[in-house]
This record gives C-alpha cells, structure tokens and sequence, in this order.
C-alpha cells in the first residue's frame, strides 16, 4: 500500500534539516583558534578546519578540531535521526534512512557556512565523515583508504580529500546491497556530497593547477602562512 507523506511531516523534515545547519554550523576550529589567541580565518588557508587549525595550533587540536567536526554529524545521525525518524514521520517511506540524510545535509552544509561565522565555514570533509560513518560505514572506509593512499603517494591532503569523496560515492553504490533501493536516498546523498565537496576544493585544485599547493612535509613543521588544507 502506498505511503501518503502529510505536510506536517514534509515540515518536519524541513525543521529537522534547519536545525541541524545549527549543530553542523558550531565552529570548533574556530573555537580553538581563539582560545590560542588565533583567528584561524586569518591565517594559513584561513580554513576553519582541522588541517588548517593543526598547522597553525598544534597536531593534537588539529586531531581535535577533525573528532569534534565528525561528532557533528556522527551523534546526531546515529543516535537520534533513526529515533525522530520512525516516530516523527512514519508516512515517510524508510523515514529512518530519509531522516538521516536529512541530518546529514543538515549538518555538512551548516559546517559549510556557519551562520555563527557570517556563513564561511570549512570544506565539510570531517563532518561529511561522520555522517557517513554513521549512516554508510562501508562507504566511509572506501573513502578513507582513498583519502590515505592518495595523500600518501601525493604529499597533498587536498588530492586525498577529492579522491576520498569520488571513493565515499563508488563505495556506497558498490557496498550497499540497497544503494539502488531502499537507500538510494544515501546513494544520491553521497554523490551530492561529493560533488559539493569538490567544488569547495575549487581553490586547492587551482593552486594545484598554478603548483602551489603546499605538500604535507613529514617531520618538518609547515610555516603557518602556507596556504592549502582540507577539512
């Protein structure tokens, strides 16, 4: 029998996405900046990510800024989406997976453009990573060995984090037994993310174009005015 989706739980959806732009949007690098007397916006790539915040801050908030921008994403989309899912919008065909690729959207595109930092936010690389660990961890894994043989081989984190998004598409549709089914919505999600995630990247790939894209340098400490970073 046919599901009959009511406007209420259209709105729902609506909400749920808007609310969850303002989770995604807190500016954990940012943060983290400031408590070190840094406006990471104004220095290095002037990325509020965790690669620009570990150039400029240290390799442990660096790590620290890349855990808590995946938690935005992570917590929400495993714990309560499947939860609002089931009892907010049952007319929703597979309203759990719906509403996690709502929180999903919800949280990448608010770390995006932050409304708490005038819309400037970070690449959504981490928190993208969240999300999908919590909704496509097989995607995820296929995305993270991308991101670590393409950063290793390349030097550049900005080519790993392309490949790793091009993998978290692939892998979702060559993983999920249901990828063209009933989870087609996180199929079409991944490739969304990944197409968005790319054209964030529009600055690294023309210094990659221009060759002045900083490569990672193992054992040295990077100047903090080198330009480059995903996250």
């Amino acid at each position: 029998m046919l599901a009959i989706v009511t406007v209420s739980e259209v709105g729902i959806l609506i909400l749920a996405a808007i609310a969850m732009t303002f989770v995604g949007g807190i500016p954990f690098g940012f943060l983290i900046g400031w408590i070190h007397g840094i406006d990471v916006r104004k220095a290095g790539s002037g990325n509020i990510g965790a690669t620009n915040v570990g150039r400029l801050c240290g390799r442990f908030w660096g790590v620290l800024t890349l855990l808590l921008d995946a938690a935005k994403g992570f917590v929400p989309c495993l714990v309560i989406a499947p939860w609002l899912g089931a009892r907010l919008v049952p007319g929703v065909p597979h309203a759990e997976v719906v509403m996690q690729v709502v929180f999903g959207m919800g949280a990448i595109f608010g770390h995006m453009f932050p409304v708490y930092l005038k819309f400037k936010g970070g690449k959504g690389i981490a928190t993208a990573a969240g999300v999908f660990l919590a909704a496509a961890p097989w995607a995820l894994l296929c995305a993270f060995l991308a991101w670590l043989i393409f950063t290793a081989v390349t030097r550049y984190v900005s080519i790993g984090s392309i490949a790793s998004v091009i993998a978290l598409a692939g892998g979702q549709a060559i993983t999920d037994p249901e990828a063209f089914r009933n989870r087609f919505g996180v199929t079409l999600f991944a490739i969304g993310t990944a197409v968005i995630a790319i054209w964030k990247h529009r600055g690294n790939i023309l210094r990659l174009i221009q060759g002045t894209e900083p490569k990672i340098k193992l054992g040295q400490k990077k100047p903090a005015d080198e330009p480059g970073g995903a996250a």
